[in-house]
């Protein structure tokens, strides 16, 4: 019996781990830190949601916007160049791309 606690415990446990579940879990306090104007923390949030799902487009895109607002140039342009990379259609990244070329 004690060893179905502890199986499912680790299952549980491991859920959150997943690449998606981490990617999730930041953008969500991204979000949240971004509403109470706490940029740089959310930037820090992004960061964490982009190393742990790489290709998503739109966490590089969170990255790059709350990067600018920081004040974080060359965050922000690395973030666009890979926003337009893996995400050709977002349009409102290229034009803040081109802008800053």
């Amino acid at each position: 019996m004690m060893a179905c606690w502890i199986l499912v415990a680790v299952f549980l446990g491991s859920c959150d781990r997943s690449p998606e579940g981490k990617l999730a879990k930041h953008v969500k306090r991204g979000g949240r830190v971004c509403e109470g104007g706490e940029i740089q923390e959310a930037a820090i949030e992004y960061r964490n949601a982009v190393k742990a799902v790489p290709k998503d487009a739109a966490a590089h895109w969170k990255l790059a916007k709350a990067s600018i607002e920081a004040k974080d140039l060359r965050t922000a342009f690395a973030e666009l160049q890979k926003t337009v990379e893996l995400d050709p259609n977002n349009f409102e990244a290229l034009g803040k791309l081109a802008r800053s070329t």
